[in-house]
């Protein structure tokens, strides 16, 4: 089957990722111990503000830091396997993208595969640590099927990841040499959606669930855990919406490579 073929393939060009970063054992274990350091800053931060309030509009820490872990593993996933949109920059600019389109399968699968971050582990298994710790403190029992539910969740985040990466990646097409900057400037949205939606002001909350939806990626899939019946529109519209993004995502690319014109070198 040919979804088999590209399996197959994606898996061969991850390892040889792998190998490429293990090469460089010292940058393996800063980056991930960097990025742990940077998620127990980020708890702790937290934990420091609920000392002197309490509670965040009648959301308690506990509550947070499951958002929080829900949050830190389809981010560490798209890392791990799909961080390659950050290359996109490179190849416009030193016109590498050329190569990409003599493949005999599509661009934006070499794009997404081009790039290993294994620092994504730190952020995966930090993740896992604060729903587990949040979650004992909560007393959330994890039956197997919410295992599957979260598994599922987390999955449709990290194409949610992908989507919203994919398209602010393509802006490089238009904007070369700009065009990471928009991604990076795309990705600090995300820093909204490790907190309750609820905090914020309409607009805020209305950009973060249907414009750059990456409420959808911890936020929402936390609700359901926690028993807040009130979001289960939106957690029946997961599925939906990620639905909807991968394939403007796709278009967006088709368009935007469109626009390529190489070096001409």
């Amino acid at each position: 089957m040919k979804i088999l073929k590209y399996l197959k393939l994606y898996w061969l060009m991850w390892l040889q990722g792998i190998q490429s970063q293990m090469e460089y054992k010292f940058n393996f274990i800063l980056g991930n111990l960097t990025t742990i350091l940077g998620q127990v800053t980020g708890i702790a931060f937290v934990w420091v503000i609920f000392q002197r309030i309490g509670d965040l509009n009648g959301w308690t820490l506990p509550e947070i830091m499951l958002i929080y872990g829900i949050a830190a593993l389809p981010y560490g996933l798209f890392e791990l396997f799909f961080n390659g949109v950050w290359s996109v920059g490179r190849f416009v600019r030193q016109g590498e993208f050329d190569m990409l389109l003599t493949r005999p399968v599509g661009s934006l699968f070499f794009v997404l595969g081009d790039q290993v971050m294994l620092h994504g582990i730190g952020n995966f298994g930090t993740g896992l640590v604060i729903i587990a710790l949040a979650s004992q403190q909560l007393g959330l029992q994890w039956s197997a099927l919410n295992i599957v539910l979260l598994s599922l969740m987390v999955l449709c985040g990290t194409i949610i990841y992908i989507s919203i990466n994919t398209m602010t990646a393509s802006m490089n097409f238009w904007f070369v040499g700009m065009g990471n900057t928009v991604l990076y400037m795309g990705q600090r949205f995300r820093d909204f959606t490790v907190f309750p939606l609820d905090i914020y002001v309409v607009s805020l909350r209305i950009l973060l669930t249907w414009l750059i939806p990456f409420a959808f990626t911890s936020f929402y899939p936390a609700t359901y855990f926690l028993g807040r019946t009130d979001y289960t529109f939106f957690i029946m519209a997961l599925p939906i919406v990620t639905a909807l993004f991968f394939g403007l995502a796709c278009l967006v690319w088709r368009v935007a490579i469109n626009r390529y014109e190489s070096t001409g070198s």
